[in-house]
């Protein structure tokens, strides 16, 4: 008995749908985890803290002659900003993979789209950062026989092993 995809996987595969050619078949079509958007937006809110926590413990020589909870506000504000900046990110952001293509999906209206055709996919690399490592989240690289890594990467997936042996298999099957 087959199931039902998710709603979530529905509404992937129907962007992706706009992507496809001729005779052209989705394989399967994946967002980066979640974890995406704290991962990216890390670096902004930590050295939004930094700088929030040496204005308010700095002394009256950084004394903006702000009350402390204007400060910290700021401080939410700005952290509130780049998740929300996040998570725009993470929803114009799709990796597909179809019987003839591993295409790359970036934007929400203005589409910028990378593609390799299966049979030019020479290998998928795994690694992942320490912040991926312990989230159980790793990234997928491409190697491509002409030498350029046309597709950048697929970010921040879980069970990113998973996805590169349907990938590798894929290619197998296209004859890569």
């Amino acid at each position: 008995m087959t199931q039902a995809p998710s709603p979530a996987i529905a509404q992937e595969g129907a962007v992706a749908l706009k992507f496809l050619e001729g005779g052209e078949a989705i394989l399967f079509a994946i967002r980066p985890s979640l974890w995406f958007m704290p991962i990216v937006s890390g670096p902004v809110v930590l050295a939004a803290t930094v700088l929030a926590a040496a204005v308010h413990f700095g002394g009256p020589r950084l004394s903006l002659e702000l009350p402390p909870y204007a400060l910290w506000m700021l401080w939410v504000i700005a952290a509130m900003g780049r998740l929300s900046f996040a998570g725009v990110q993470w929803m114009g952001r799709l990796y597909v993979l179809t019987n003839r293509r591993v295409i790359t999906v970036c934007g929400l209206t203005r589409f910028q789209v990378r593609q390799c055709p299966l049979a030019k996919v020479r290998g998928v690399d795994l690694s992942a950062g320490p912040s991926e490592r312990l989230l159980g989240l790793a990234s997928l690289s491409f190697r491509v026989c002409d030498g350029q890594e046309a597709l950048g990467q697929w970010v921040n997936l879980a069970r990113a092993a998973e996805v590169r042996l349907r990938i590798e298999e894929a290619v197998r099957r296209s004859g890569g």
